[in-house]
């Protein structure tokens, strides 16, 4: 009988401090508003973030931010749709946007800057959604991070890649615009089980290519043309010739809401 006790004493406790955390963040979590011009709480977007926590949103007015910057907090970054982040450092090689946390949304932004965009390394379960990325050598680069989701995005005339993956697994690609990429749009690495669906590939140099990457599954997006067969998706496997497919590429491009 004290064993029965002293278990459901245990549970008790536990469920109570895993409902008072969750009432700590709901609590506690604030929306900050950034604006270039001034008259919000900050006029940079790293200075906002620096001085946030954890389940914050941050909210960007329209304006341009000339600066890279650093997420390393679980925070939802929305813009204005006219909100521009201009990469600044030219000679240190910095991304545009560095994402280093886990569970991460940026939404709504245009970013182009003199090398990655975004770059998201060891990170999962963030969200790249509704973004102009664009003019960067690499648009959105991805090493080591899992279950990320990018979608409604248009991804256009960088110059390397549209997306690189580099072991990576379990990342979502849905419903993007692919267009006019110079290099190769999607570029897998040593990556397996990522998802490859409803995207636009149109007016791109090379459209897709992976290296030792053996399964990855890419379904029904529109390859420049309307296709009665299954879409080819070429690479290597070691020194070996290997493929992909797309089984069931659209016939007609998606009109995406972007």
């Amino acid at each position: 009988m004290k064993k029965i006790i002293t278990t459901i004493i245990i549970i008790l406790v536990l469920n109570l401090i895993t409902y008072s955390n969750v009432l700590s963040i709901e609590n506690f979590s604030a929306t900050i508003y950034v604006d270039d011009d001034g008259g919000a709480d900050y006029t940079k977007i790293q200075d906002a973030i620096d001085n946030s926590t954890d389940g914050d949103t941050i909210v960007v007015y329209n304006g341009t931010y000339t600066e890279n910057i650093l997420i390393n907090k679980k925070l939802d970054i929305i813009g204005s749709g006219d909100s521009n982040i201009i990469g600044m450092d030219e000679i240190e090689d910095k991304p545009v946007v560095l994402i280093k946390e886990d569970r991460v949304t940026l939404d709504n932004f245009i970013i182009h800057g003199f090398f990655d965009g975004i770059f998201l390394y060891g990170v999962d379960d963030c969200l790249i959604i509704n973004n102009y990325i664009i003019n960067n050598e690499i648009g959105i680069y991805l090493i080591e991070s899992f279950g990320n989701t990018i979608s409604n995005n248009l991804i256009s005339q960088n110059t390397k890649c549209g997306i690189m993956l580099q072991r990576c697994a379990h990342d979502y690609i849905l419903s993007n615009d692919f267009a006019s990429n110079e290099g190769i749009t999607i570029f897998i690495y040593a990556s397996a089980n990522n998802e490859i669906e409803y995207n636009n590939f149109q007016n791109n140099k090379i459209n897709a290519f992976i290296i030792n990457s053996p399964v990855n599954y890419w379904e029904e997006n529109y390859w420049n043309r309307a296709r009665i067969f299954p879409k080819i998706i070429f690479g290597f496997r070691a020194i070996m010739p290997w493929v992909n497919f797309d089984w069931h590429p659209a016939t007609e491009p998606y009109d995406l809401d972007i």
